[in-house]
């Protein structure tokens, strides 16, 4: 069986700067570089200045609409920059997807950079400021109405149950401590948690350590890819506090986001076990070093013992 990740059609470097030539002619001549690859699109850095994703399956198609959707109807005073697509792509060529092209954020990713355990004290507060921005929103009716609920069932915990306990047995090697009975039970008991129940609220929908960019001295400053962002669940969001916050840095976040009832929480946590054997199992089927660890550090993160959660 093919997995999530896998691209559904042919696609390279020539074939990209082919269409963009075609459609964006003020780009060239263009010059183009592998820039990242995910499960829903490839990356690539144009002229040294933008960054063209392009869908490598058909879902990804209407992750890209909807992208592009909520990066219209988001505010320019966000405390994190977020990408602004100046070029959108149409099919052609023998590629049949809509694409686009968004000046590149300056920074590295969060993975890339490699910041140290002791060191992510200081993301905190701006992570929970960001956030705290994000969702509490108030678009204009005309406005939302251009976004999406959670069509994928993202929040839908007991829904991903399968698939998650199918990659957890397949992962090779946990993290040292991390019992893989002793996890799945916990899963179990957070995934039975009660759904949001409130308005749905803006949601990036897929926010960990490979989506946020950080400066020079390794503070956020950018937050990318918004192909599941929709109306729904902050806890998709707040998990961050989990996969990516040593258990010291949990308070600073809680305070700069407000007040959370401790069914959110308990989601949240459950969606940060969920990324760790995601992320975890991706990582290791791909040979991407950087996304297991991001995983390793998620399951060794979310300890159901911390006073946060």
């Amino acid at each position: 069986m093919a997995e999530p990740w896998e691209a559904e059609i042919p696609f390279s470097t020539e074939l990209a700067v082919r269409l963009i030539a075609s459609q964006f002619p003020e780009l060239e001549p263009v010059c183009a570089e592998p820039y990242g690859r995910g499960w829903d699109n490839v990356a690539l850095l144009v002229n040294g200045e933008w960054v063209f994703r392009f869908p490598q399956r058909a879902l990804a198609q209407q992750t890209m609409e909807g992208e592009l959707a909520c990066l219209a109807a988001l505010p320019a005073n966000l405390p994190l920059a977020v990408p602004r697509p100046r070029f959108v792509g149409h099919p052609g060529l023998g590629y049949p997807w809509v694409f686009s092209g968004y000046r590149e954020l300056t920074g590295s990713t969060f993975c890339r950079a490699a910041v140290p355990m002791d060191q992510r004290i200081p993301l905190a507060a701006p992570l929970g400021a960001f956030l705290h921005a994000l969702h509490s929103l108030h678009l204009e009716p005309s406005v939302r109405d251009t976004l999406h609920g959670d069509r994928i069932g993202r929040a839908d915990l007991q829904r991903r149950l399968d698939a998650l306990h199918t990659r957890l047995g397949e992962i090779a090697s946990l993290p040292a401590g991390i019992n893989r009975s002793i996890l799945w039970t916990r899963i179990l008991e957070l995934a039975g948690t009660e759904p949001w129940a409130e308005a749905p609220r803006v949601v990036h929908g897929d926010f960990y350590g490979r989506h946020l960019i950080v400066d020079a001295v390794q503070r956020p400053c950018g937050v990318i890819d918004w192909g599941d962002a929709h109306l729904g669940d902050p806890a998709l969001d707040l998990s961050i506090a989990y996969t990516l916050l040593p258990p010291d840095a949990r308070r600073p976040f809680f305070d700069a986001y407000g007040p959370l009832d401790r069914a959110t929480m308990r989601r949240a946590q459950c969606k940060a076990l969920a990324y760790g054997i995601i992320l975890l199992h991706y990582g290791e089927q791909v040979a991407d070093a950087a996304m297991a660890q991001l995983g390793r550090e998620a399951l060794s993160l979310t300890s159901p013992s911390d006073p946060a959660a």
